[in-house]
């Protein structure tokens, strides 16, 4: 038997399901941030004693292991009876040793890009040698230049767990961004997080952090991932909390050592600068792939032709950092918050942005046309063939299209109808061609709310007023909905009404806990529960029965509906029989989308556990969708 439950705010509840940041420990995280506040020192310490301790547990178990081998052998040579179960023992416990020691090492991919030598780019190399003097003389093992609009500081093992090598990799797309004092700054900002003793350590829990992480993908299922599970799914969320703490700590450290290194003006205009190329940049992109539509051929290679710091428009990039400093300091990500990075520099958010002194690209010299050649180069062989396929193929996606716009316009479409639409818009008309079909949707299915909600989503991210009423009514109608759609109407309403923020991320703090308590509930069927037929119009019913009957392999289907008494939400319930052949879990993977658009959806495979729930719902009245 199979069953799935789904909402749109779901999460696995398995000890190998990432370190977020769970909603249970934002209290320990804001406590934790008050103490590394009043001694940082302190804090690193405890940080560092926190991260041992997963060591210690599994140490410990693989010495137990370890003492199981060695038994197990001493036992057969003092005497050979039962030698088959003390072998067998044994083995399997060396083998489950084996197995999380090979568990433990940490991938190291190396850097990536193009390594670059100082003749290269002996500009480059002397403002690095600068700040590197500046800071005492960190050392420096090797410069990358990558194609991201990114830097950053590696710092892998040189010999297997012993030493370090520092490696700075910059983006090609950041260096155009950026004049060469605002790459001084990040360069500043990127050593700050490995100069001293500091480094040292942050290395190491960012080592912590992913050897866990590693882990919990190789052990996923098996005794090793019993034995471990019980431990990680308290000790993973526990030291994330108190590794993100000190992780976001140091952003901070980083950016008071870019300010020491060039100035706090400066700092934060590096800071300002990046949030507006990153907005051009994606801008960039969509443009260029836009050029499919008509061209066999792009006009131009999107790395040469990436010059944000000459071609940039001036309120494209205000409007990109007006976004940025709306968006609040969250426990999605350990970067602050652009604004409160700024308040921290001391620099005022509303300064405007100065014209840039030059590009940093400029001081590859002549290796800068060769790393352009060889990105462009590089992603033209990889794109060739997608670019080509989409531009033959451009006709036949008009065609789908306007075949789903017609069955959107005249209500015969069903909810993966309406998907492929949007998904088959936004190919051919990019962003604006998503917009204008969700739009089609909702004139035409006013009831889906995903796709209210998407909409609204969009429209907010694009400043657009209309974007609050369609999340609002979204949210009334999912209350799951509210912890997203109020944080998203919160960032909205930064810039204009502070009364509007408070209140929309008070009611996003109780939807946070009215989730909790609905939680509970949601994945219990009990047969003291209601059940009532399935509140759909006929027109939608009528969709949904044709949509169910054509995926092939369903011998019965049943469906209803209960009202949670936690927050009067409404779940769909189906339970549905496969035909001998059929894989039960793809026949679910393939329901639970038709269900999904018209709210929250429990889901499962007839079996003996649950014919008394199959009875139920085969009585309501039209509960019967499929079959007898």
């Amino acid at each position: 038997m199979v069953s799935c439950s789904l909402r749109l705010d779901s999460s696995a509840d398995h000890w190998n399901s990432g370190f977020r940041i769970d909603s249970r420990y934002h209290p320990l995280v804001a406590r934790l941030t008050r103490s590394a506040e009043r001694d940082a020192a302190s804090y690193r310490r405890r940080v560092i004693l926190a991260a041992l301790l997963g060591y210690v547990v599994v140490g410990a178990l693989i010495g137990l292991l370890l003492a199981v081998v060695v038994g197990s052998a001493w036992s057969l040579f003092g005497s050979s009876s039962g030698a088959y179960v003390k072998v067998k023992l044994g083995l399997v416990a060396g083998a489950l040793a084996f197995a999380i020691l090979r568990s433990m090492i940490v991938r190291d991919d190396g850097p990536s890009g193009v390594l670059l030598q100082r003749d290269d780019a002996p500009e480059l190399f002397a403002l690095i040698d600068e700040v590197r003097l500046q800071l005492g003389g960190f050392p420096l093992h090797a410069v990358y230049v990558s194609d991201d609009l990114n830097a950053s500081m590696a710092q892998p093992a040189r010999w297997w767990i012993f030493g370090t090598r520092n490696i700075l990799t910059l983006g090609i797309p950041l260096l155009s961004s950026v004049d060469p004092a605002e790459l001084r700054a990040i360069i500043a900002h990127e050593f700050g997080h490995s100069v001293g003793g500091h480094g040292r350590w942050a290395a190491f829990v960012y080592k912590v952090r992913m050897r866990w992480m590693q882990m919990a993908e190789r052990l996923q299922s098996g005794f090793a991932a019993a034995l471990l599970g019980r431990f990680f799914r308290w000790y993973g969320p526990w030291f994330n909390a108190y590794s993100f703490v000190l992780a976001r700590q140091q952003e901070y450290e980083a950016d008071r050592v870019a300010a020491s290194v060039t100035s706090p003006a400066t700092a934060g205009h590096a800071l300002l600068r990046i949030e507006a190329a990153a907005d051009h940049y994606s801008d960039h992109w969509e443009r260029l792939w836009s050029e499919a539509r008509t061209s066999a051929e792009p006009s131009a290679l999107p790395f040469r032709s990436f010059r944000p710091h000459s071609s940039g428009d001036p309120s494209s990039a205000e409007q990109a950092i007006r976004r940025a400093l709306r968006r609040p300091t969250g426990l999605d990500d350990t970067h602050p918050s652009l604004s409160d990075r700024l308040a921290a520099l001391g620099v005022a958010a509303d300064a405007p942005l100065p014209e840039t002194a030059g590009s940093a690209l400029d001081l590859l010299g002549p290796a800068a046309d060769a790393l352009l050649d060889h990105y462009d180069r590089m992603w033209w062989d990889n794109a060739h063939p997608s670019w080509t396929a989409f531009h033959a193929d451009l006709p036949a996606l008009l065609e789908e299209r306007h075949r789903l716009t017609a069955l959107v316009d005249t209500g015969e479409a069903s909810p993966p109808d309406c998907d492929a639409l949007v998904e088959v818009a936004e190919q051919v008309g990019g962003t604006e061609g998503g917009i204008d079909a969700r739009r089609s949707i909702l004139r035409a299915f006013p009831g889906a709310v995903p796709n209210r909600f998407h909409l609204g989503m969009i429209l907010l991210g694009r400043d657009d007023p209309e974007g609050v009423a369609l999340t609002e009514q979204a949210i009334a109608e999912w209350p799951g909905l509210g912890e997203v759609g109020y944080g998203a109407l919160a960032d909205f309403a930064a810039l204009n009404d502070e009364a509007a923020v408070e209140r929309y991320r008070a009611l996003g703090a109780q939807a946070v806990e009215q989730e909790k308590r609905s939680s509970g509930e949601f994945n219990k069927l009990g047969r003291g529960d209601h059940f009532a037929p399935l509140s759909l119009s006929p027109p939608d019913l009528a969709r949904l029965v044709a949509a169910a009957s054509a995926v092939e392999g369903v011998k019965t289907l049943v469906a209803g509906e209960r009202r949670l008494q936690s927050d009067g939400r409404c779940q769909r319930v189906f339970v549905f029989e496969a035909r001998r052949g059929h894989d039960s879990n793809a026949l679910l993977d393939a329901l639970m989308p038709l269900f999904l658009p018209h709210g929250d959806v429990a889901g499962m495979e007839k079996g003996l556990r649950n014919r008394w729930l199959h009875r139920r719902l085969r009585a309501l009245d039209g509960g019967r969708l499929i079959g007898d």
